[in-house]
């Protein structure tokens, strides 16, 4: 199976890109490079560079998009740009993708609390 992950080297992605990786074929995505990209070796895994607020032009076609990027309070980047880049457009531009690769799509979508005391 061909699996993509997007946010593919932070917290929930490294570990996913981990799993997935074992006995499956795993493209990558990460914007920023880091550690993770360096520490997770696997033939199967295929770490591809993009900033997904831009068009994906990628060729391969896979039969599972998981897209795990997202701006939250506690991030690095969190001003209203980032909010809109990750989590909107970031997140359009991987629909477009998996429309123009004529998936079959299914959105499971996990929103956390964040609570400031």
């Amino acid at each position: 199976m061909k699996v993509m992950i997007t946010g593919a080297n932070g917290t929930i992605g490294t570990d996913l890109v981990d799993q997935f990786s074992k006995k499956n074929e795993v493209f990558a995505f990460y914007r920023t490079y880091n550690l993770a990209v360096k520490k997770i070796k696997n033939k199967n895994i295929k770490w591809i560079r993009q900033d997904l607020k831009n068009e994906i032009k990628n060729n391969f076609k896979p039969d599972v998009i998981i897209h795990s990027v997202v701006t939250h309070p506690f991030a690095k980047k969190n001003s209203l740009k980032d909010y809109i880049n990750s989590n909107i457009i970031s997140l359009k531009n991987v629909v477009d993708f998996a429309i123009k690769k004529k998936l079959n799509i299914l959105f499971i979508f996990h929103h956390f609390k964040y609570m400031e005391k």
